[in-house]
């Protein structure tokens, strides 16, 4: 199960399911070297999945794979969507600075459930 709650953005899954999740971005005109950073945390603010996303026309999809969830505890993990102007790099890939434009509706939640047939 893999459900998107279309107004909250709430993510509703059991843990190693996939699917994904597609935000449409507006208020803002995206320049071309514009990037979303999208993070998911634990409890205790340690980042459990982030990506780095091009947006095109406004629209950025975040997939989650079966390895992204499937040794997480059930519960609730909050997540957000950063879009940064200006992005820098560091030698891995990773954001290190910029100006952070906008935080849309944040934070949201994934609710991991167990995995079906799990006791």
């Amino acid at each position: 199960m893999f459900n998107v709650d279309e107004t909250t953005k709430r993510i509703t899954m059991h843990r190693g399911d996939t699917g994904s999740v597609r935000y449409h971005l507006t208020g803002y005109e995206f320049q071309a070297d514009d990037r979303v950073l999208w993070t998911m945390k634990s409890e205790n603010g340690t980042i459990v999945k982030q990506g780095i996303y091009t947006p095109v026309d406004g629209d950025v999809v975040v997939a989650f794979a079966n390895a992204d969830t499937d040794q997480l505890s059930p519960g609730q993990y909050p997540y957000d969507l950063r879009v940064i102007a200006n992005p820098e790099y560091d030698q891995g890939g990773a954001i290190i600075d910029g100006d952070i434009v906008s935080t849309p509706v944040s934070p949201m939640y994934v609710q991991i459930l167990s995995t079906v047939g799990q006791i």
